[in-house]
């Protein structure tokens, strides 16, 4: 994968597309675009949940997905798409103060920061909101990416005049964010791998399809010893997931727990509320 653009038409709803390109002919992919692009940006970690519902169509070097969208996946795509504080070439971008003489005025070269109080409200705000927003997704993949598309918009919040003390908590809840996702991301393969370590019953083989093939003598003892064979391959899989779920729920936990300590400290320091959006 060379690059990707994203595209948002904005109106009673919001039509999103995605160009992805590639470096050689991608045509032969076919109705495994779709696939391909999903691992190209999960590999990336650029993967989001809403990017999962979308029709892929591959032609020559580029695949172009297309999809309905709504706000809050805008935010996310945005934030795991955002190139962070890098300018022209790779370099950090930074602030240079105009020379000696320079005809910008201290009022033309920056605008007024906000007060530290409101400042540290609207960051407070804003965490408060993702924190808000948490739930169950459709799958342990789908929940990681999630999580990581929030941890990246937590550390691309407004900074400046935010207390010290929440800057340190708004860290504290992206880590988390991400230490879940990675747990549930981890679960998901010991799942795979623990469904894989269910042997066949005698007798069967795998196809080429990836499904399971007739045994060799087709009996009602060997179709129940098939039959138990899957079962124990789901139980092996959900026993990871769940397990890898109660870990990475027990981390967000805490992460919410610590909000209304920042919250009474943030309003002893400033005298001003700091209500939940």
């Amino acid at each position: 994968m060379k690059g990707l653009r994203l595209k948002m038409n904005v109106g009673k709803d919001i039509d999103a597309e995605m160009t992805v390109d590639f470096d050689q002919s991608v045509e032969a992919l076919g109705d495994s675009a779709k696939a391909v692009v999903i691992d190209a940006l999960t590999a990336a970690d650029l993967n989001d949940p809403a990017i999962e519902s979308w029709n892929f169509k591959a032609s020559g070097k580029t695949i172009v997905g297309m999809g309905k969208s709504d706000l809050e996946a805008v935010r996310r795509l945005v934030a795991v798409l955002s190139p962070g504080d890098f300018g022209p070439g790779g370099q950090q971008a930074t602030q240079t103060p105009p020379e000696k003489g320079s005809p910008i005025t201290a009022s033309e070269s920056a605008a007024p920061a906000p007060s530290p109080a409101a400042a540290s409200q609207a960051y407070y705000r804003a965490v408060c909101k993702t924190l808000d927003q948490m739930g169950a997704k459709s799958s342990p993949t789908q929940s990681g990416a999630w999580l990581h598309a929030q941890a990246r918009m937590i550390q691309q919040l407004p900074a400046v005049g935010v207390d010290p003390m929440l800057l340190e908590w708004g860290d504290s809840i992206s880590g988390a964010f991400n230490k879940a996702a990675q747990t549930l991301v981890v679960g998901q393969q010991n799942a795979q791998v623990a469904a894989q370590g269910v042997q066949s019953p005698t007798g069967y083989s795998e196809s080429q399809s990836g499904t399971q093939g007739g045994a060799v003598t087709d009996t009602p003892e060997s179709r129940a010893a098939f039959r138990n064979a899957q079962q124990q391959r789901r139980q092996a899989a959900q026993q990871q997931r769940a397990a890898a779920g109660d870990q990475a729920l027990s981390i967000l936990n805490e992460a919410m727990a610590s909000r209304g300590k920042v919250r009474v400290l943030m309003v002893q320091k400033y005298n001003v509320e700091f209500k939940n959006p």
